[in-house]
């Protein structure tokens, strides 16, 4: 069984394997716009988002750097983490889950999972709607291609998995985007920059 956290914990080990090479450059830079730009249209992704939850002080917000264009910062009042919310309680689980004695890793499992489908939904509402209205006015032939940098625990969240019922049916957020994640901006762009690896050489060389 693919482990429920494998992107996280693979974003984690890329960061700490490039730390090594990055000379004067830290994952923890921000790359400025022009350089975000260049590797999206090099990776032929039509923009990253920052995930930015609310904090006491401000609401949240979907940065949006677009491969050309302006950047555009889309309010997200939803997009809460504290109190009594659907995320809350899917980060609850989560830590019970990965926190959990072997005696009670059945049930910590069972808790989580049923937290999943709240937590898409919210994903849906607090975000990912605004995030796919937003995209629609470019007015592309095909899915929009999306590079996400969720901040802090919103990268526990499946947000390509946020969904919004339709009458009996459910609407999934893959339907309209395809999305990839990084671990923060610039490691994102280092990956986008690198050339494309022919899958056919590597399949030979093993």
């Amino acid at each position: 069984m693919v482990p429920d956290d494998l992107r996280l914990r693979v974003l984690q080990a890329l960061a700490e394997a490039d730390a090594g090479d990055l000379a004067m450059t830290s994952l923890l830079d921000p790359p400025q716009v022009p350089e975000i730009q260049v590797a999206l249209s090099n990776g032929s992704v039509e923009a990253l988002v920052y995930l930015v939850p609310a904090s006491e002080a401000c609401d949240g917000v979907a940065l949006v750097v677009p491969a050309t264009g302006t950047v555009q910062a889309l309010p997200l009042p939803g997009l809460r983490i504290a109190g009594a919310t659907p995320v809350a309680r899917y980060l609850e689980a989560y830590e019970e889950r990965r926190t959990a004695q072997p005696g009670a890793k059945d049930a910590a499992v069972a808790r989580w999972q049923g937290t999943l489908d709240d937590v898409c939904e919210w994903a849906w509402l607090a975000a990912v709607r605004h995030i796919i209205r937003h995209c629609a006015t470019w007015d592309l032939a095909r899915p929009v291609r999306l590079a996400l940098v969720p901040l802090g625990a919103l990268a526990l969240v499946p947000w390509h998995a946020a969904n919004a019922r339709v009458g009996a049916q459910r609407r999934y957020a893959i339907q309209d985007a395809v999305f990839s994640y990084g671990a923060s901006a610039r490691l994102l762009c280092r990956s986008l920059l690198r050339p494309v690896a022919d899958v056919q050489a590597v399949i030979k060389s093993d």
